[in-house]
């Protein structure tokens, strides 16, 4: 496999550094913001809305709870430990660990089954406010 470009790198840390600042700022700070455009500009929240809260219930040790603000948190986690996980080898060997996880992402029946999931979420979201 070719050598992941070191754009790439910079980009997906930057990526995680923004995860960890938002983090730091709504779990520890305290400091609550709204940024979801949809949630913004139409008054409807996304899939995403409440994975923050779900985090900071995760945080506090209550993961039942953070299940049912937004299950999207575990897939969330899962996620950003995958990816950290494969930045963090490709850094230190130099092979590209991403492309196969890409691949694998981009498979059609990975995707309806989470274009699925994530609906369901976004209409348990719309009716709960």
């Amino acid at each position: 496999m070719a050598r992941p470009s070191r754009k790439r790198l910079v980009v997906t840390g930057l990526f995680f550094l923004t995860g960890i600042i938002w983090v730091i700022c709504e779990v520890v700070l305290k400091r609550h913001f709204t940024v979801c455009p949809s949630k913004l500009i139409y008054g409807m929240p996304c899939p995403g809305c409440g994975s923050t809260r779900a985090l900071k219930l995760l945080v506090e040790g209550h993961p039942l709870a953070a299940a049912q603000m937004n299950p999207n948190i575990y897939i969330i986690l899962a996620g950003t430990l995958a990816i950290a996980t494969a930045l963090l080898a490709q850094a230190i060997t130099g092979k590209d660990y991403l492309t196969p996880f890409n691949n694998w992402l981009n498979q059609k029946k990975v995707l309806v089954h989470f274009f699925i999931f994530e609906f369901a979420i976004w209409i348990k979201n719309i009716l709960m406010g």
